[in-house]
């Protein structure tokens, strides 16, 4: 999908009043006499970056990362995903703004891999997108602990480690079967 430029009406939808809450937290953080605002959020599964950009300085706003998420999710289409960048343009003097959303590419150089697969899991793709293509994670770190397995009583197996036990779970075998709902 390409980039798109929009100049969203007012229009009583929840991303609509997502939108305007952005608005309101971004006007709420800028310093009086200011003339234009800028709110950017990048994301990637949780790795995000979100600035707000004042008159050509940045200034810090809270609360902004929750309305961005909120709108990511309303903004998800079953085929193409939901977008990685959304900018928000406001001007003093009106409650209007100008958005840009893209959703073509991540927005981050190195995608790290457990943000990938969030991203495709959270909100899947029938093509994922370039540097968003599911990769293993990282291999355990070499101060984990090695795991081994050893049979209990019938039906259950336990895990432990060389630092502290682990709780018992049933092996597959044991599994409750699904039962059809009334």
């Amino acid at each position: 999908m390409m980039s798109h430029r929009h100049n969203w009406p007012a229009r009583p939808d929840e991303g609509h009043r997502t939108r305007m809450a952005i608005g309101d937290l971004a006007r709420a953080a800028a310093p009086p006499g200011w003339s234009r605002l800028t709110v950017r959020r990048t994301q990637v599964g949780a790795h995000a970056l979100t600035t707000l950009i004042c008159d050509g300085r940045e200034v810090a706003a809270e609360g902004v990362d929750e309305q961005f998420q909120r709108l990511r999710e309303l903004s998800y289409r079953a085929d193409a995903g939901t977008w990685f960048t959304c900018e928000l343009e406001f001007t003093a003097g009106s409650r209007g703004y100008t958005g840009h959303v893209d959703s073509s590419a991540p927005p981050f150089a190195d995608v790290p891999a457990r943000a990938a697969l969030a991203e495709l899991t959270l909100f899947p793709h029938e093509e994922p997108p370039a540097g968003c293509s599911p990769r293993s994670p990282p291999p355990c770190p070499s101060r984990c602990p090695p795991r081994t397995a050893t049979a209990a009583t019938a039906g259950t197996t336990t895990a432990t480690t060389s630092r502290r036990p682990r709780r018992l779970r049933r092996s597959p075998a044991s599994w409750p079967t699904a039962r059809p709902r009334p």
